[in-house]
């Protein structure tokens, strides 16, 4: 009969990456392993330590967006920008990019 068994690993870390085996084996018959690779990569962290940007009307500013990503999943990576809960369509004015956001010809809200 089958039998299911799991291993679970709560809170993975990198370290946790590595070849994990499970090996069956009774009395009657010869030993069964299945081994399996799990790699743990780094969460995609953002740095926010920016301060409030002051701008005039007409003028351009740049919004930066530090992120740390593993190297690994770099080009798996997509960057969305909002403002006040919205996301940022495309104009003339704006400019998005993975690390920046420009917008030019500022107007007052």
């Amino acid at each position: 009969s089958h039998s299911h068994v799991d291993i679970k690993i709560h809170s993975a870390e990198r370290s946790d990456t590595g070849f994990y085996q499970c090996v069956a084996s009774s009395s009657k018959d010869e030993d069964s392993s299945e081994t399996v690779q799990v790699i743990v990569r780094k969460k995609t962290t953002i740095e926010s330590s920016q301060e409030p940007i002051d701008a005039l009307e007409g003028g351009t500013i740049t919004v930066q967006c530090n992120h740390n990503t593993d190297p690994e999943i770099q080009e798996s990576l997509s960057v969305n920008w909002f403002k006040d809960g919205r996301e940022i369509r495309d104009d003339d004015r704006i400019i998005k990019k993975q690390s920046e956001l420009i917008i030019k010809d500022l107007k007052q809200s």
